[in-house]
């Protein structure tokens, strides 16, 4: 494994352990894009679909990433738990009962055993593990795949767009100051005022602004449309980076809106 998938793949655990589910199931799935036989991605990304009520689609996780990693007990616990969470007891009994044989210390398993109680395992509509296909299952969504594919940069993309966007208005800000004494000499002849607006005019620093607010726009769109979010955010957006303040509103999408 490359250090940058050991590096997100620790990501990917820190957003687990700290119940950001969303988040650790974009870093599971970006490592699977290029390490598609990476069990402790595939766990990760179980986990993280189970805890966000996708049941279906987390079973069918559980059970790749057993095949990935069949002497995996945690693999197996996990998916023990989510199957006995979602009511499929004897399949979660089957499970803990491989996960304890792998590991009979296994403290989790045992304690989850001892919560089932001493009934017999009794199969109440489970899945079968392993198994090969999603057939009849609903496949979770997986977004853009550009935009999966590019990982944390496209995220760093939406940063540096906004920093671009901050940089031109300070530019702005520092033509209006410096003209400030003609405009204020031209503020009773139209016709030398609008000379001074013509001088501040600079048609590279137009053609950069239109670039960064289409840029910024796209970008945001493509963001919310991948992550299945909340086109409002679009309300606010699209007039502030009409006025040249998409440096306020993207920002606060990167940090509340993709939640």
């Amino acid at each position: 494994m490359s250090e940058d998938q050991n590096s997100m793949l620790q990501q990917a655990t820190d957003f687990i352990n700290a119940g950001n589910f969303s988040e650790a199931l974009e870093r599971a799935r970006n490592i699977l894009v290029t390490d598609p036989n990476n069990g402790d991605a595939k766990l990760i990304e179980a986990i993280s679909l189970s805890q966000m009520n996708n049941s279906r689609d987390a079973s069918e996780a559980f059970a790749a990433a057993i095949r990935l990693s069949p002497t995996n007990v945690k693999a197996r616990f996990n998916a023990a738990v989510h199957e006995f969470n979602t009511g499929n007891v004897g399949q979660a009994r089957t499970l803990a009962a491989e996960a304890l044989n792998l590991d009979p210390n296994h403290e989790g398993t045992k304690e989850l055993v001892s919560r089932m109680g001493p009934e017999q395992p009794q199969m109440q509509g489970g899945v079968s593990y392993p198994r090969e296909s999603m057939a009849g299952f609903e496949p979770a969504n997986e977004g853009i795949a550009f935009v999966k594919s590019m990982g944390s940069k496209w995220v760093m993309i939406g940063w540096l767009l906004a920093a671009f966007s901050a940089g031109l208005f300070a530019l702005s800000i520092v033509g209006v100051v410096s003209h400030w004494g003609e405009f204020m000499s031209a503020s009773k002849d139209q016709a030398k005022m609008q000379e001074v607006m013509q001088s501040m005019q600079n048609p590279m620093m137009q053609i950069l602004g239109y670039a960064v607010l289409g840029l910024n726009l796209v970008w945001t769109i493509m963001d919310i449309i991948h992550r299945k979010g909340n086109f409002l955010w679009l309300i606010a957006h699209i007039p502030c980076s009409c006025c040249g303040l998409s440096f306020i509103t993207q920002p606060l999408y990167i940090l509340l809106g993709r939640k």
